[in-house]
Formats: C-alpha cells, structure tokens, sequence
C-alpha cells in the first residue's frame, strides 16, 4: 500500500498495477499499520484532523473511527487485535482496548507534553518509547526520544530490577574536566539529592 497528502491509499504494485482507494481529500495520511497474526487482513491509517480510518479487507474498503481528539495523528501502533496507541499533534496520546471501536486517554504518555508526539515504539505489555519535536526559544526545533514504562528501566535487562538498598559508585571519568558522571541506585522512586565536595570538604 501506498498513502500521502489528499487521503491517497493506493493498493497493488509494480507488477499488479495500482488502484486508487483514496478515502477523504481533505485531510493527509501520516502513518499506516497492518495487523499481525489473526488481524492479518486488518488495516489502520491515522492522519489530519484527528482521522483514524480502518478496514478489515486487506484495504479494499476503509470505515472512519473516532479518535475523541480532532489533532493531527502521526503514529499508531497495535500489540494484538485489540490494543492500539494513538499519538500526534499538541502530546495527543489515546489508546484503545477494542480494535479501535473506541479511543481513550492514556494514562502513562498523557500530559507528558504539549509538542508534537511524532513517532511510536511499542516495546513490551509494560514499555513504549516516543519521538517529541519541540521548539526552542530561538525557533529552532528539537527532537526529544522519551520512554515511558510501568515498570523498572535498564539498557541492560539483567539489571531490570529495583535495589534493595542504596548504592553510589565511583564517577567517571576521574580525573575530569570539566564533567564527570556519577551512577547511584536508590530503592524506591523519588527526588534525589547529590551534593560534591573537594578534597578540603567544600560543597
């Protein structure tokens, strides 16, 4: 499948030729996801104005659902048949748990931010990661990569658990100019407080 600008969904290929199943020329499609598994067949495209169109026949006819937001959408993602994410425009996050038939607030990404959510990864049951484009004070714009997880976080899984007491390790590098990194573990969420002090004992 092929999709862009003025609703265009064009289905086949090179060797099969194309056929136009455009479905609205107001609005721009910006993501497609194809089911896997059982849902094979299944097809969800979100786009402008907060559109989410889907079809159960390998794209052959295209029903509209309601996202609840009227935003544009630029990623959608589904782990099984019935659960798919949602995200977009202004930090729009919504997620349903009935393939689609309605949309919800997330509770995890919601409220996490007022720029543009662009792009989706759905790593486990717990665990999704996001691309957020802002703008900074001089215009520019910046990309931020978030993650978000009910669950304890490590770029090493063996060490995807919570400590059972408190721990500070030796900063790196040492010695340094004019930064160095300093790696603690603390047993239970919070706010942290790390204070430095030289050799005489000055803060």
């Amino acid at each position: 499948e092929r999709w862009g600008d003025h609703g265009t969904i064009i289905k086949g290929g090179p060797q099969f030729g194309w056929e136009d199943l455009s479905v609205d020329p107001n609005i721009n499609l910006y993501k497609i996801f194809k089911g896997i598994g059982l849902a094979y067949s299944k097809l969800w495209v979100v786009g402008s104005n907060g559109k989410i169109y889907y079809s159960s026949d390998y794209g052959e006819s295209w029903i509209t659902q309601n996202s609840g937001v009227t935003t544009d959408l630029y990623d959608i993602k589904f782990r099984n048949e019935s659960e798919g994410i949602i995200v977009g425009a202004a930090g729009v996050v919504r997620y349903t748990t009935n393939g689609g038939l309605t949309w919800l607030e997330d509770p995890y990404f919601s409220g996490i931010t007022t720029d543009d959510i662009i792009s989706l990864a759905v790593r486990d049951d717990h665990t999704a990661t996001a691309l957020i484009r802002g703008t900074t004070l001089d215009g520019g714009v910046t990309t931020t990569f978030y993650t978000v997880s009910s669950e304890p976080l490590s770029a090493d899984d063996s060490k995807n658990s919570i400590p059972s007491d408190y721990s500070l390790e030796q900063n790196y590098p040492n010695p340094f100019n004019p930064t160095t990194k300093i790696n603690y573990a603390i047993p239970q969420s919070g706010f942290v407080l790390l204070k430095v002090y030289d050799a005489l004992g000055k803060e």
